[in-house]
């Protein structure tokens, strides 16, 4: 039985005494390349004549629509426009250059990313 206890012992402390100190790296790769609806969203079957369609490129969740309804469509354009040449530079969110854009900006994480998922449904990423 003593067995047993040291060796639940032992399981637990071996386990709590890892070191986790590696810094994590972003996997946001909104910040750094253009989301494509067509490969990004859950697919969907095709519409059959006669049947409701819900088209996946038109649904906003309610805290996307909740966080755009601050800006204008001319602010977001101009966010997401000023934004592409420091996306083309995979750049992520805890970057530097980022953070002067947001301050810069006056706008929070959160709402760049809301900016750039908009933009990127409407097609602006495929214009020059």
């Amino acid at each position: 039985m003593r067995i047993i206890f040291y060796l639940f012992f032992l399981f637990v402390f071996a386990s709590c005494s890892r070191n986790n100190s590696a810094p994590k790296l972003s996997n946001d790769t909104l910040l750094q390349k253009p989301l494509d609806p067509a490969k990004d969203t859950v697919a969907l079957p095709k519409p059959k004549a006669g049947e409701w369609y819900i088209d996946p490129t038109r649904i906003r969740t309610p805290e996307h629509l909740a966080i755009m309804k601050r800006f204008t469509p001319v602010e977001v354009l101009g966010v997401y426009h000023d934004f592409k040449p420091l996306r083309k530079s995979n750049v992520h969110s805890d970057s530097p250059e980022v953070q002067k854009f947001i301050e810069r900006k006056h706008i929070t994480l959160d709402e760049l990313k809301a900016i750039l998922e908009e933009g990127d449904r409407l097609g602006w990423s495929k214009t020059p």
